[in-house]
């Protein structure tokens, strides 16, 4: 018996119940690796002052040189390995993927009040915060 051709491919597809994706999964679009590791640094940047505790602390809480933080959040020279930040993420009680993700939905509300009030206040869209930070 001869098969038509394509017609394996066709029998293999049916049999496996899979279909050829042709779309993205995610519809969300992917930013370049430099635009990334800048979106990063600054996340972490946001985040930190968000938590108002100071760089240096910060740093220790990742085991990282205060230096290394700050290239970092300024997005220079290398992407932060997930280790620090996880470290960091876990004990200050906060959910990483806003930093590698930008997804809010696991920071606590006082942190995520604060991250918006802080991006209000740069865009112009909120009352300046007089804490004298």
């Amino acid at each position: 018996m001869t098969l038509k051709p394509g017609a394996a491919e066709k029998r293999e597809k049916l049999l496996s119940g899979k279909k050829k994706q042709d779309t993205p999964i995610c519809a969300i679009p992917i930013e370049s690796k430099e635009d990334h590791i800048a979106a990063v640094g600054a996340r972490l940047r946001q985040l930190i002052d968000a938590l108002d505790i100071p760089y240096v602390e910060a740093a220790r809480d990742m085991g990282v040189p205060k230096s290394q933080l700050g290239n970092w959040m300024r997005g220079d020279r290398s992407y932060p390995p997930i280790y620090p930040i996880y470290r960091f993420c876990r004990i200050r009680g906060v959910d990483m993927n806003w930093v590698f993700l930008a997804d809010p939905s696991g920071l606590p509300h006082r942190v995520t009040s604060r991250l918006l009030r802080t991006e209000l206040n740069r865009t112009g869209g909120g009352s300046s915060d007089h804490r004298g930070k």
